[in-house]
């Protein structure tokens, strides 16, 4: 495991113009969908077919933008692979320019273990944190599903986004976005903090 893992570090460390992304979040959250929607993956076959990720995944593709090659480390979100995935964050984080941590929204009776491990990874890499770009992804907030009655706004509004600023250090750079793999993907900024 470890000679695979350090195989996996040094083929995304340090490539030239290669931005690293580490995807993170609890399972079934949506990491994976969002990594195919933002390759540009538009066969909804596939999306449906998707399996647990196990450990991690690396995936290097080109970006549909402006063509600059991103490595993607979608990390499975399952209680096993957790700790694990805490452990070895620091090495992980190295080189890395961007961190997404994904929360299911429709998964609210989850919101505070989604927190609690959001926390414990920004513990893991406080020393890392002013050079990677935090983007935190209030995931599967579909078209519609404002019109859902188990669906609670306010409560997203009102506890979950608060909470996250709280957890988040004041002195990086952040940004909570709304986002949904339909209609193409798609995000919306709610919150962000600009330092100076």
């Amino acid at each position: 495991m470890m000679e695979n893992q350090d195989n996996d570090l040094n083929r995304t460390k340090n490539k030239e113009n290669t931005i690293k992304v580490l995807v993170l979040g609890l399972d079934n959250s949506g990491k994976t969908s969002l990594i195919m929607s933002h390759k540009g993956e538009r066969n909804l076959m596939n999306y449906f077919s998707l399996k647990p990720t196990k450990n991690y995944n690396i995936e290097t593709y080109k970006s549909s933008l402006n063509q600059t090659p991103i490595a993607v480390w979608d990390f499975g979100g399952q209680k096993i692979f957790r700790e694990t995935h805490l452990a070895n964050l620091k090495t992980y984080a190295d080189s890395a320019q961007k961190l997404i941590y994904v929360f299911d929204v429709q998964d609210k009776k989850r919101y505070q273990v989604a927190l609690t491990y959001l926390k414990k990874i920004l513990t893991r890499i406080k020393e890392q944190l002013n050079e990677i770009e935090i983007m935190i992804y209030l995931h599967k907030y579909d078209p519609g599903i404002e019109k859902d009655p188990d669906f609670n706004k306010e409560k997203i509004q009102n506890s979950l986004i608060p909470n996250i600023r709280e957890l988040m250090p004041k002195n990086i750079k952040y940004e909570i976005d709304k986002t949904s793999i339909f209609t193409m993907f798609r995000k919306s900024t709610v919150f962000m903090n600009q330092i100076d």
